[in-house]
């Protein structure tokens, strides 16, 4: 199988119909196996990113928003989880609603530090984006376009948010956990570039892939993502914009 072109699963594979009926727009490096688990490093490397939101849970079991990160990470984890054991586009998809779910936060958790948003309309911007950003991914995936770029444009846009907040100086903010966080982020992304491009790729090892490296680093990088937020209360409702 050629790197980054789709192929059918073979008719008598577990997935095979549901494959054929709506493929995924990507392949990964890791050859794919007739088997419920076609791809099985992709696939459980993302175990990692389920163990780091259990500890969020965890840690966050008094926090109300906060506590938003360790679902939402879980849901990253098992989404990604089942789409690369199918290879199918129904399980990329859910993939993709679990990721839009997941980078609403820091979009929202800015807005609310911009006082764009409030408390008590934040879930409302959270359904239209994640809404929003899914009939697009649809759309996308219609007219044969590449919807990874969906993600790559909803990090620009915190990261933009992130610099007009330190522009403004009005808060005491430590960005070590931040800078960490993109820089395990920009790393694991080069493995999953590397490993789509064919560049470190070993078709027939199911124990290291470079998405799956991507898999571990991301998930790493959200760690550091919660320590950077979890040093603001967001539960406190005084100053808001109304």
């Amino acid at each position: 199988m050629s790197v980054g072109i789709v192929e059918p699963l073979p008719d008598h594979c577990p997935w095979s119909e549901l494959n054929n009926m709506a493929p995924p727009n990507i392949n990964w490096c890791e050859e794919n196996l007739c088997s419920w688990v076609v791809n099985p490093a992709n696939t459980w490397s993302n175990l990692a990113f389920i163990v780091v939101g259990i500890l969020f849970i965890a840690i966050t079991r008094k926090q109300k928003t906060m506590g938003m990160f360790g679902p939402a990470t879980i849901f990253v984890g098992v989404s990604s989880l089942l789409w690369h054991a199918s290879f199918t586009f129904v399980f990329q998809f859910l993939d993709f609603l679990a990721m839009f779910a997941f980078v609403a936060l820091p979009l929202i958790l800015n807005l609310r530090r911009l006082e764009l948003v409030t408390t008590k309309n934040q879930l409302a911007v959270f359904y239209s984006y994640v809404g929003g950003m899914s009939a697009l991914l649809l759309l996308f995936y219609w007219q044969d376009i590449n919807f990874q770029s969906l993600i790559l444009v909803s990090i620009i846009a915190t990261v933009s948010m992130e610099l007009v907040l330190y522009k403004r100086g009005r808060e005491s903010i430590q960005y070590k956990y931040l800078l960490l966080a993109v820089l395990t982020l920009g790393v694991g992304g080069g493995f999953s570039a590397s490993d789509v491009s064919g560049v470190f790729c070993d078709p027939e090892n199911h124990v290291i892939q470079g998405h799956a490296i991507w898999h571990i680093l991301a998930a790493t990088s959200l760690g550091f993502l919660f320590l950077f937020y979890r040093q603001f209360d967001f539960d406190e409702v005084n100053n808001e914009a109304v």
